[in-house]
């Protein structure tokens, strides 16, 4: 149960999500004759995609994660008989 609450809750989080729901309020905004709050949804829509694909937003962000695990030299693992590489999706 965890398992599928976990996947259903980071693709809320994903920017793309977020930017496909303010088009889908955009459309009802147009539907329902709202065309002030189309575009304001609209333009919201666009700052996030924009925000979310600069490259400066995507470095912050893996810098965020990579300075948790600082890097280690290999003769600081030790022996070892084996390499474990795990994937994820």
């Amino acid at each position: 149960m965890s398992v599928y609450f976990t996947k259903w809750l980071s693709l809320l989080l994903y920017p793309l999500t977020w930017v496909l729901l303010l088009l889908i309020m955009s459309m009802v905004f147009l539907f329902l004759r709202r065309h002030f709050a189309a575009g304001q949804s609209l333009a919201l829509g666009f700052l996030i995609l924009w925000i979310a694909s600069m490259p400066i937003t995507g470095q912050w962000l893996t810098q965020q994660l990579e300075t948790q695990y600082p890097a280690k030299l290999a003769h600081e693992y030790g022996s070892v008989d084996a390499i474990v590489v795990l994937g994820g999706g």
